[in-house]
């Protein structure tokens, strides 16, 4: 889907209402079950807070503060896994030897404030980001509070962009139009779908 597209979809009047009824409650409960499962990249979602955030659905700051409590409760739950050797972890970690992965172990280990940055910005990617940790043998409490840093960054700059462009997300939402209600239907489905496949090749793996 097209950036527009998204935008569109995310901004339809069912996701203010639900944003409206839940809260900052609401945004925690979409990033941690919703999220990780939606083809739709947190990007995408942060600058749609952004946008509601400036139309006074929510305030920046708590939005900001529920989306990242969210990511730091996965990133906790990844981390822990991981050190168990989980076997929903090991999907990740099965090329745990390759040499892309040694590399980002060794940067870790290295630089880890600096490579917890650049992995917080490249999308998908950040959520591996406590799987490496864990897989280099890096303590919990270093790990986040440089996580915590990063993920404070991208939310806030995401958010800030939904926030300053509000204006321009508004024409794209109108130029939608009639579409919107499609759009979420046909997003929902996906999301379902998504869901159902995800949970199959899990249990497939037991």
């Amino acid at each position: 889907m097209k950036p527009g597209i998204l935008l569109a979809l995310l901004a339809t009047q069912q996701i203010q209402t639900y944003f409206q009824r839940f809260g900052y409650i609401g945004i925690y409960i979409y990033f941690i079950s919703v999220d990780q499962v939606s083809p739709i990249p947190e990007e995408v979602t942060l600058i749609v807070i952004g946008y509601f955030s400036a139309h006074g659905y929510v305030n920046p700051f708590l939005a900001g503060g529920s989306s990242l409590l969210a990511f730091l409760t996965i990133d906790i739950v990844y981390y822990y896994l991981t050190k168990s050797g989980n076997k929903f972890i090991q999907r990740f970690t099965k090329n745990a030897n390759s040499p892309a992965m040694k590399r980002y172990k060794e940067k870790i280990k290295t630089h880890m404030p600096k490579t917890l940055l650049v992995l917080a910005f490249i999308p998908r990617v950040r959520l591996l980001s406590p799987v490496f940790v864990a897989l280099a043998g890096a303590g919990f409490k270093r790990f986040i509070f440089y996580n915590t840093l990063g993920q404070s960054l991208f939310i806030s700059v995401y958010i800030g962009i939904g926030f300053i462009f509000n204006k321009s997300i508004s024409g794209i939402i109108k130029k939608m139009g009639v579409y919107q209600n499609i759009l979420f239907i046909v997003g929902a489905a996906v999301i379902v779908l998504v869901s159902f496949l995800v949970y199959r090749n899990f249990r497939s793996k037991k």
